[in-house]
């Protein structure tokens, strides 16, 4: 006998009913996270955005403007989405930046706007093997393969033995 169930209903429900009620609700991060977890699943975004401000509102920092930005451009509002991403820029750090377009390149599938994101992050954080290795990600995923090799062997010139072995195989699948 098949059981059915709405696994991303009951998400919301929890969130509003029990999440966001208890100790989550009294800090930014709790209405932050479940703000992303409705841009993540693509539900719920009237919600979100609810969530995303009452965030910002407690504490305004980049990973609650990135979300709202991340949000209005899931909505089609890429003017207010700039404008915000702009507003927030200044409160980014390397990793913070680098998780932004994460969300760029793989849940809104948009590329070019990653690439600049990394790019900036290369510019910014030049020392940060990392930087670079998300920016050559982007630029594989674009099909630049020659500019993701230059990219992933300067990460790799950088990176710690722990990573070496994926970063090497990257470039190895590239060159093929």
């Amino acid at each position: 006998m098949p059981i059915e169930t709405n696994t991303i209903e009951q998400m919301i429900t929890y969130l509003e009913d029990d999440y966001l009620k208890n100790i989550a609700g009294f800090f930014w991060q709790g209405f932050n996270n479940a703000a992303l977890y409705c841009f993540t699943n693509d539900v719920a975004l009237d919600k979100a955005m609810k969530w995303a401000d009452q965030s910002i509102s407690m504490s305004k920092n980049f990973s609650n403007l990135s979300t709202k930005s991340l949000l209005l451009r899931k909505m089609g509002k890429e003017a207010e989405a700039n404008k915000l991403i702009d507003e927030a820029k200044p409160l980014a750090n390397e990793v913070s930046m680098n998780a932004y377009g994460y969300s760029l390149l793989y849940t809104l599938k948009d590329t070019d706007a990653a690439i600049k994101v990394f790019e900036k992050n290369v510019k910014d954080y030049p020392k940060s093997w990392n930087v670079y290795d998300s920016y050559a990600e982007a630029l594989a995923v674009k099909g630049k393969k020659k500019d993701a090799i230059k990219n992933y062997e300067k990460a790799l010139s950088m990176a710690p033995d722990t990573q070496k072995q994926r970063i090497q195989g990257l470039i190895k699948n590239l060159k093929s």
